[in-house]
């Protein structure tokens, strides 16, 4: 018999291993790239590794990216593949694609990722933030954080 883990159980777990991935590098160019403090950055980092984890732990809901300053975090982390990759294969089990919305790409999407469009009918259109954040709720057992509600962030002059 198959034991059935809620998604608070497996966040748990997962969240064990995405927290031991500390993503110094990231964070220092995220706050070089953004006029953003290390506190948000660190926040935004721990943004992302739940928003990802949730892909697994409710993959039936194809959430969109809400934040604004937590996909500039994620833009961030995916331009150091190496990381990104191992972070993916190690915490998720699966390669989390990351698809702009509106795109061309997302039109073309093949189902083979779950973060965006997943392979079991794609419900992300008739999601809303407060579904998401109610998702959340039940995987992480707390509210949303603000970070959420952020606006974009200004890219310094580099």
């Amino acid at each position: 018999m198959t034991e059935t883990r809620s998604p608070a159980q497996i966040t748990v777990e997962l969240m064990k291993k995405a927290d031991a991935i500390d993503l110094v590098h990231v964070r220092a160019r995220f706050r070089k790239t953004f006029d953003v403090s290390e506190e948000d950055a660190l926040a935004c980092e721990r943004e992302i590794k739940r928003y990802l984890v949730l892909t697994v732990a409710i993959p039936q809901n194809n959430h969109g990216m809400y934040g604004a300053l937590v996909d500039e975090f994620w833009h961030t982390f995916l331009l150091f593949t190496v990381p990104y990759v191992n972070f993916c294969r190690d915490v998720l089990d699966y390669y989390a694609h990351h698809v702009p919305v509106g795109s061309d790409e997302e039109a073309a999407d093949t189902g083979d990722s779950k973060a965006g469009k997943n392979g079991d009918g794609d419900n992300s259109d008739d999601l809303t933030f407060e579904d998401f954040a109610r998702d959340y709720e039940i995987a992480f057992g707390e509210p949303l954080p603000e970070i959420w509600r952020s606006p974009a962030p200004v890219r310094n002059g580099l």
